[in-house]
């Protein structure tokens, strides 16, 4: 059996059992928790308890959902790398900066972590079919998982869907349908569909499946075990549904709850600074579960261009609890901290991934931050999944003939 755990309500408080298979509460469609039996874990689950356990999101399975490890749907992911980038910090001005290294996953982003343990509860509650909305990136996730499971996913998306994220959804088998719409148009669709058709919502938020949260929440657990259980004075996190650092910090709390760390770090969530819902409401102080939407909102980081974050009230009272904030970063702050990444680490990440690290710099130059307080950006996503953004973003590169001349013309005109 897996650990002892029920489902709160975050909206009206009631609880229910673990065989449940609910995706939101049945009372009032508030979004889901789980929780756990933490006065029995801290004796089951330690520091010491840890050491030699394969590195993966199940490593931690004391704090994950399952019924039966031999349920686990998995492809490897979790156990990323912590890099400590020290060319990209020197030229930011940090003396102790981090890069969590999320581009290592199997589909290439964080989204793994949720579909891993999505879909194994998808396969224990009997489901045959899976369904999300996606910008591309959670659709491929859940898309792989499911194949791996041998069950049917329906994957909803937008029209303007990158090639290169389109093609991971079609290479692993799923039914996708584009959608004539913004965020809120396809999850309603989304929640539609599951309801008329009985499919399993495995949507990237927590508000319309309690488990994505407990796989994205091992992202924290990990960057506090590789630092020695010593949590960072900041962790910064791209925003665009608002579930990952929603997850983060439910980690976070987890840990300190049962005694694993002894401080909370401050988080940060960032956004586009043309799509920036949850910056907004966090710059007018206005209550968690208000964020307004805003239609016709771009930022080129493709991944967090949500007009509407389905769980930025948990995200916003995270900020809030942490005594961080939220931040918008320009598009062209953006691409050229990518481009700076890659320059200075040789890590190709997409746009997304880029603008914790552009946010810190910001920071730091506001004295917000200070240059050596420890800080870890995460990097939650592959740059492949849109190389788009960066290919648009540069100069038509020259054409020389084969021969010296043209190279030393070239050569030149740089080195002006």
């Amino acid at each position: 059996m897996g650990p002892k755990y029920f489902l709160h309500c975050m909206k009206c408080a009631s609880d229910f059992d673990r065989t449940n298979s609910a995706s939101v509460c049945p009372n009032c469609g508030g979004a889901l928790d789980t929780i756990y039996d933490y006065e029995t874990m801290r004796e089951d689950f330690s520091k010491s308890s840890l050491v030699g356990r394969p590195e993966s999101v199940w490593k931690y399975i004391e704090l994950l959902p399952v019924e039966d490890p031999a349920s686990i749907v998995t492809l490897g992911e979790g156990g990323t790398r912590l890099i400590e980038a020290v060319k990209l910090g020197k030229e930011l001005g940090f003396s102790k900066f981090y890069l969590k290294d999320e581009t290592r996953n199997p589909t290439c982003s964080f989204k793994d972590r949720k579909a891993t343990v999505a879909v194994t509860k998808a396969r224990e509650f009997g489901y045959r079919t899976v369904t999300s909305a996606t910008a591309g990136n959670a659709g491929a996730s859940v898309a792989a998982y499911a194949a791996k499971a041998g069950l049917r996913a329906v994957i909803f998306t937008f029209r303007n869907i990158t090639k290169s994220k389109l093609s991971k959804l079609l290479s692993y088998g799923a039914d996708v349908l584009v959608v004539d719409g913004m965020t809120w148009d396809v999850l309603q669709l989304t929640s539609e569909a599951c309801e008329k058709y009985g499919w399993y919502s495995i949507v990237a938020a927590s508000k319309y499946n309690p488990y994505v949260k407990d796989g994205a929440k091992t992202e924290a657990i990990e960057v506090c075990e590789q630092l020695g259980w010593h949590p960072p004075d900041w962790l910064i996190v791209p925003v665009g549904g608002g579930c990952g650092l929603a997850s983060c910090w439910k980690g976070i709390k987890e840990l300190d709850r049962i005694g694993m760390i002894t401080k909370l770090p401050k988080l940060v969530g960032v956004q586009g600074a043309e799509c920036a819902p949850l910056v907004k409401a966090f710059d007018e102080n206005v209550p968690a579960d208000r964020i307004q939407r805003l239609p016709d909102a771009h930022t080129i980081a493709h991944s967090i261009e949500d007009d509407y974050p389905p769980d930025g009230d948990q995200a916003l009272t995270a900020i809030r609890e942490s005594g961080g904030l939220a931040l918008g970063v320009p598009d062209n702050e953006i691409l050229r901290t990518q481009r700076l990444i890659g320059k200075t680490e040789g890590l190709f990440v997409e746009p997304a991934s880029a603008a914790p690290v552009a946010a810190a710099k910001i920071l730091l130059d506001a004295g917000t931050i200070d240059n050596k307080d420890s800080v870890v950006a995460v990097a939650t996503g592959f740059g492949l999944n849109e190389p788009e953004a960066i290919i648009s973003s540069i100069q038509e590169l020259p054409t020389i003939r084969p021969v010296i001349e043209d190279l030393d013309m070239v050569l030149k005109s740089r080195n002006k």
